[in-house]
């Protein structure tokens, strides 16, 4: 049976916590916008992620406070849920309550993180363990969180690029003028749509390259080349340092799963060849995920995320000398 290892997906947040204070630590303030918005979407998947623990652990301490509030009460507790059905006695909600206070005022953060451990995520992994549909539920969820961590860093890279033309050193722009590298334009671009453009590329350069679509970040190999193009600088290889290079992996699972409904095909094993852990996955199979990869995939865009925006940072507001 395949194990999930969602007590991976949840536990451990030591390095996430680094990751994003250094990601908070930019000095520009035109880069803090991107910077907000690339936080804000990892906390977003996180919370999401870890729904499933806090409700089961939430939903376990609240039957033990109501077990113990209808004994307290005079009421009858039955081995199913007909219990409900009847009215509990006249003062079990305000014994409820008073308990729920008491024992909430007890809980230490150390103790409510051992039973999100200890009752949320063993009881989901007991759930996974026996319930199918629990099982597809958890591929979904798992899924997700590749996605989004995707499309995070893909986010981050457009919005960091354009703020840095729009209002960087004018040699961004001359080096962006100056190539030959941008996409062609949308065959569908006339005059008329020119005019009624949003952005003025005499004041707004990135983006109105970016709403032209002369510029796109949705692909890695766009990303590295109008990087290396508007910096000066060939980034690759901080894109191999950083997590060992798994921004590569992220962009081939993502691909597989928006693109070929989570199965790998020969596009993705190229992809993947050169991560030895991966390279056993043959065309066709479907990706068996698991909290351990997710986690290492969507650290990998946190961390790189990160390093860019430093990279940029370091740029538009460099350090005092």
């Amino acid at each position: 049976m395949h194990d999930f290892k969602y007590r991976d997906v949840v536990l451990g947040q030591s390095k996430w916590r680094a990751l994003l204070k250094d990601a908070r630590s930019v000095r520009s303030e035109i880069l803090r916008p991107v910077m907000e918005a690339f936080v804000a979407n990892f906390q977003r998947t996180a919370s999401f992620a870890i729904m499933p623990s806090h409700i089961a652990a939430w939903v376990r301490r609240d039957q033990a406070i109501a077990d113990y509030t209808l004994q307290q009460t005079g009421g009858e507790l039955k081995p199913d849920l007909s219990q409900f059905d009847n009215p509990f006695p006249s003062q079990y909600h305000s014994e409820f309550l008073r308990n729920a206070r008491d024992y909430l005022a007890s809980l230490t953060p150390e103790k409510d993180k051992e039973q999100l451990g200890r009752w949320g995520v063993e009881y989901i992994e007991q759930l996974l363990a026996t319930i199918i549909p629990m099982r597809k539920s958890m591929e979904g969820i798992l899924s997700a969180i590749i996605i989004e961590s995707w499309t995070a860093f893909e986010s981050l890279s457009s919005d960091l690029w354009v703020a840095a033309v729009d209002y960087g050193p004018r040699e961004l722009r001359l080096r962006v003028a100056n190539t030959n590298q941008l996409l062609k334009p949308d065959d569908n671009i006339g005059p008329k749509q020119l005019f009624e453009a949003e952005y003025d590329p005499s004041k707004n350069y990135g983006s109105s390259l970016r709403e032209l679509g002369r510029v796109s970040f949705q692909k890695l190999d766009y990303i590295k080349r109008f990087y290396a193009i508007a910096f000066n600088h060939d980034l690759e290889q901080m894109f191999k340092e950083v997590e060992d290079g798994y921004i590569k992996a992220l962009a081939a699972f993502r691909n597989a799963l928006i693109h070929n409904a989570g199965k790998a095909d020969k596009h993705f094993t190229r992809q993947v060849a050169s991560f030895p852990e991966l390279r056993s996955i043959k065309p066709n199979e479907p990706l068996l995920l698991d909290g351990a990869l997710v986690k290492r995939l969507q650290n990998t865009s946190l961390s790189l995320g990160t390093r860019l925006l430093q990279f940029v940072d370091a740029i538009l507001a460099p350090p005092l000398p």
